[in-house]
């Protein structure tokens, strides 16, 4: 009876495990981990071909019974693994890419091992190395004995990820990414940030790392900066402004590299400033209005001071410029009425404009030798001072810029200054003597001095106000605005060498002016350049000037006649408007327009020629021009406006360069121009016409003749 119940047991086990096979075998293949698909399947995973659906392991139909396969003395462990039943599991580094069971397991007695990619053992891994992707890796153990299956484990291989660690230094010193092994320390860095103290990172670098962190720097700021508002970085510390106003004194440390803009303006109480040698630039009405302020000490490291820093700061009375600072903003110092003494050092290059406007103190002023600049206004209405050296390499003053200085007396150029601005020396009551150097070729003046008689205008180009004629030196190419107005005794000039441009109102009200040449280099006439010279009679105008500006010869009442040379393309806006004694003008075929006014109000012009070039004449002008009497128009006229010819009653004949047809298809204005159209017109015909009507031409000496008459 026991072997019948033994036998029936046995016949049972042997279908079940029939039964399990057949049904594995229908089973699809699962999927694997992350390390199969990095598996080279042709290398170390045995073909699935050898048999249809049949396992690497024999039937358990024609295995012995478990008890005639155990054995004590076969068996294999796991050397490094962690071993839970027939679980497996252990850690291996990142640089580990691939794990050998060989090296991994040791085989004891008649027992050995298969390594699978899947639970059924379909894929196999011939060689026993696998391959490990980044992360948990899951393979299979068989542990067998004579061949036949005693275990299945479970196998999990952890590449231990990297993770980044990074550093969010708050504004610091940059610190560099790291990428830490799962469960290894993150190194502890360093970072710095001006103006604060370090006082921990957010993380504890004991902790091991378990995954991607974000780590923060925590500072606080220094003491000494408590009081000021300011951004920095690991370089650099702005200060933007001042937290308590009312304090009297600061000292800004040296670390800070710059001072913001209006950062101190409008602090009432401050009395007194130490600027540390770590600034570089003092930036625009960073103390403006610091209207308590006495003293002021500026490192030696600024370079710039910006425009507006300490305007109206009244109870300035001195300043220490350093060797470092180049440039002075424009208004940097103005209006800072108890300022005595400044003393520019030889390391700033320009003085910004008005930069010492109305520093009514100040008595004393060293210009440094590297200064180049001096700017408009610069020294404006510098009551007290009383002599002023500028020498060295300064090249430009600039207009108005020692203007109402009513107690300036003396002034010395040097070799270098090439440019006077206007009205330089304006209302400089006081000053008689202006000492130009020897070598100066720009402004040495005839007699060795530059100056007015009433200190109100320096004339540019040396020449006093006295002086009747004067050359012009080869070294100028430009007559500024203004630059020799006023000068009464003047009575002749020529304009040549290298002038290529004369400014607005150069001559005017030259009173005594009777001659002017302007040479060939000339190209262009300013606005007014001859306004009011009332006793001037000729100008030849050089064959390059290409524009006669606005009113540029307004009210100059004795010229007589003028020939303008075709190089210039327009006449401007009351060019010679009121030139009462004009009688004859003559426009180069190069205008191609005559502007509103241009000759309004010459009274006794008589006759005027207008070029072929000329498609538009301006209303009024020739309005009151009631001697004219004759008038040759180019035959490319298109429009002539209204009033153009306005009260020219005398008008009796008009000399027209094109035809009758032509005539009609200019567009003449309707009102003011009754003398014009009612004029005698006569059409130009190089030979004798045929044809009847008016003609003329230009006889052999170039004078207009009439063909015949209807």
């Amino acid at each position: 009876m026991k072997k019948f119940i033994i036998t029936l047991l046995m016949l049972m086990l042997c279908v079940s495990t029939a039964l399990f096979t057949i049904s594995c075998d229908k089973v699809t293949k699962p999927s694997t981990n992350k390390g199969e698909s990095s598996l080279d399947t042709e290398s170390v995973i045995e073909s699935e071909s050898t048999a249809e659906s049949e396992s690497v392991f024999e039937s358990e139909s024609e295995s012995t019974t478990e008890s005639e396969i155990v054995d004590d003395q076969s068996f294999i462990e796991f050397k490094t693994l962690t071993v839970d039943g027939l679980t497996a599991y252990g850690k291996v580094s990142n640089a580990t890419v691939d794990f050998s069971f060989i090296e991994e397991i040791n085989v004891a007695g008649g027992a050995d091992f298969i390594v699978a990619l899947d639970s059924y053992g379909k894929q196999t891994v011939i060689t026993k190395k696998v391959p490990l992707a980044e992360g948990d890796n899951t393979f299979y153990v068989f542990e067998t004995t004579g061949g036949k299956l005693v275990k299945t484990y479970v196998v999990t291989i952890r590449r231990r990820p990297l993770y980044r660690v990074t550093f969010n230094t708050d504004g610091g010193s940059a610190v560099a990414t790291q990428y830490v092994e799962e469960d290894f320390l993150a190194t502890q860095p360093t970072t710095e940030k001006v103006g604060y103290d370090f006082v921990s990172w957010n993380y504890n670098f004991n902790e091991p790392i378990t995954r991607d962190t974000v780590v923060t720097a925590q500072f606080e700021i220094k003491p000494e900066m408590s009081n000021f508002n300011f951004t920095s970085t690991a370089t650099t510390c702005l200060i933007t402004g001042l937290k308590d106003k009312t304090v009297t004194e600061i000292i800004i440390p040296d670390y800070v590299t710059s001072i913001g803009e209006k950062a101190f303006a409008w602090c009432y109480s401050l009395t007194s400033v130490v600027i540390g040698d770590g600034v570089t630039t003092i930036g625009g009405y960073a103390f403006r209005d610091c209207d308590s302020l006495t003293s002021v000490v500026i490192g030696d490291g600024v370079t710039s001071i910006g425009e507006d820093a300490f305007y109206d700061c009244d109870s300035l009375t001195s300043i220490t410029i350093p060797d470092s600072v180049t440039t002075i903003g424009d208004y940097a110092f103005a209006w800072c009425r108890s300022l005595t003494s400044v003393t520019i050092p030889n390391s700033t290059t320009s003085i910004g404009d008005s930069a010492f406007n109305n520093c009514r103190s100040l008595n004393s002023v060293e210009i440094g030798d590297s200064v180049t600049l001096i700017g408009d206004w610069a020294f404006y209405d510098c009551g007290s001072l009383t002599s002023i050296v500028i020498d060295g390499n300064v090249i430009s003053i600039g207009d108005y810029a020692f203007s109402k200085c009513i107690s300036l007396a003396s002034v010395t150029i040097g070799d270098s200054v090439t440019s006077i601005g206007d009205y330089a020396f304006s209302y400089c009551e006081r000053l008689t003597n202006i000492n130009v150097s020897e070598n100066n070729t720009a402004y040495k003046s005839m007699d060795g001095d530059l100056y007015t008689k009433d200190g109100k205008t320096l004339i540019q180009y040396a020449i006093g106000k006295t002086a009747t004629s004067f050359a012009i030196p080869d070294i100028v190419n430009l007559i500024g605005d203004r630059a020799f107005s006023d000068c009464i005794s003047l009575t002749s000039i020529v304009i040549d060498g290298n002038v290529i441009s004369i400014g607005d109102y150069a001559f005017s009200k030259c009173i005594s002016l009777v001659s002017v040449t302007i040479g060939d280099s000339v190209i262009s006439i300013g606005d007014g350049v001859f306004e009011s010279c009332s006793g001037l009679m000729t100008v030849v105008i050089g064959g390059r000037v290409t524009s006669i500006g606005e009113g540029a010869f307004i009210c100059c009442g004795r010229l007589t006649n003028v020939e303008i040379p075709d190089s210039v393309t327009s006449i401007d806006y009351h060019a010679f408007y009121e030139c009462s004694s004009l009688t004859s003008v003559v426009i180069g075929d190069g205008a191609t327009s005559i502007g509103e006014g241009a000759f309004y109000g010459c009274s006794n012009l008589t006759s005027v020629v207008i070029g072929d070039s000329v498609t538009s004449i301006a209303s009024s002008a020739f309005y009151y021009c009631r001697s004219l009497t004759s008038i040759v128009i180019g035959g490319n006229a298109t429009s002539i406006a209204s009033f153009a010819f306005y009260d020219c009653n005398c008008l009796t004949s008009i000399y027209f360069k094109g035809s009758a047809s032509d005539w009609v298809n200019i567009s003449i204005g309707i009102n003011g121009n009754d003398g014009l159209t009612s004029a005698m017109r006569y059409y130009y015909s190089e030979i004798d016409p045929t044809a009847s009507g008016n003609y003329w031409h230009y006889d052999e000496n170039g004078e207009i003749a009439v063909w015949s008459e209807e």
